[in-house]
């Protein structure tokens, strides 16, 4: 992923393992140069079962579409076939559209699939996304003892489009009255590594305390965000809660929490956090005949899962 911070998205030691858990059903479509085998370009979809207009269905997440640079030059080929072998993919039982997300300043990317080009799906926009990097350091508050939040965690929101309908066990949950989050570590079978810094931020890695090159970002998603009525007191409560933990019980450095731009909780962590944030745009993916029956609650998917 290009951008003044060069992240390379990796599935260390078993990119098959990692791939059962993004998904009960989980596919993916190489395309391969035939003088060398080298894999040139990949693609992958996961189903998930989340909440869509408040009931339970399965939906396709599109996600790991990567073509090597020296092979851009046939991108509209290998988009065309790639799309055309995840769509075979699709079950009578899943929604007849899935999702992706783009990160909003991959100019190329959208200015590819927002144009609905012959042989491709249609992408329509239907969230903007805030990715956020909580740092871990700010917070050193003292962890309260913890309650049995697993019955209030998991995302089972169905007032928010694509919250996932189950639990992740594999989450350490943290919890405040009124508000609740689950953190999951994935560096075991998932991890972002950086691969580079633009100039600026070269120079400055020591004073942002930025990974060295080569390293896996040391951080932790925070999924399943849920706080009564919007309370930013709350809010704020359950992630300096988080924050605090997961300072004192591992060594990740940021907390991953991505929520809506539109959502009312999104400007306060913003001010109080001073994360590092990217933008993203989540799509609807789906054929021209296709409608998709939308009805408009705010979509929250988990960044974890993409």
């Amino acid at each position: 992923m290009p951008g003044p911070i060069q992240i390379s998205l990796e599935r260390e030691p078993s990119y098959f393992a990692a791939g059962r858990r993004e998904g009960g059903r989980h596919y993916t479509i190489c395309a391969r140069e035939v003088s060398s085998g080298s894999v040139v370009a990949m693609g992958s979809r996961a189903v998930h079962e989340v909440f869509v207009n408040g009931e339970p269905r399965r939906v396709g997440f599109l996600g790991q579409l990567r073509i090597a640079p020296a092979h851009r030059r046939f991108g509209r080929f290998l988009l065309q076939k790639g799309f055309e072998f995840l769509q075979r993919t699709c079950a009578s039982d899943e929604s007849p559209f899935d999702i992706t997300t783009i990160v909003a300043s991959n100019a190329v990317a959208r200015n590819t699939l927002e144009k609905a080009l012959p042989g491709f799906p249609v992408f329509t926009a239907i969230e903007r996304v805030m990715t956020m990097l909580l740092p871990v350091r700010r917070h050193l508050l003292r962890v309260r003892a913890q309650t049995d939040f697993s019955g209030v965690a998991g995302g089972n929101d169905p007032r928010l489009q694509f919250a996932p309908v189950h639990a992740n066990p594999e989450a350490r949950v943290h919890g405040v009255p009124g508000a609740s989050v689950a953190r999951w570590d994935q560096r075991t079978f998932k991890q972002a590594v950086v691969r580079g810094y633009s100039p600026l931020l070269r120079h400055m890695r020591w004073v942002s305390r930025l990974p060295r090159s080569g390293a896996p970002v040391p951080m932790a998603y925070l999924t399943s965000f849920r706080v009564d009525d919007d309370d930013a007191r709350l809010c704020s409560a359950l992630l300096d809660e988080a924050l605090a933990a997961a300072k004192q019980e591992t060594d990740c450095r940021w907390l991953t929490l991505a929520l809506p731009l539109r959502h009312p909780m999104t400007s306060l962590v913003l001010r109080r956090y001073r994360p590092h944030v990217y933008e993203s745009i989540l799509y609807a993916v789906h054929s021209r005949s296709t409608v998709v029956p939308l009805d408009g609650r705010m979509a929250q998917v988990e960044v974890s899962l993409l």
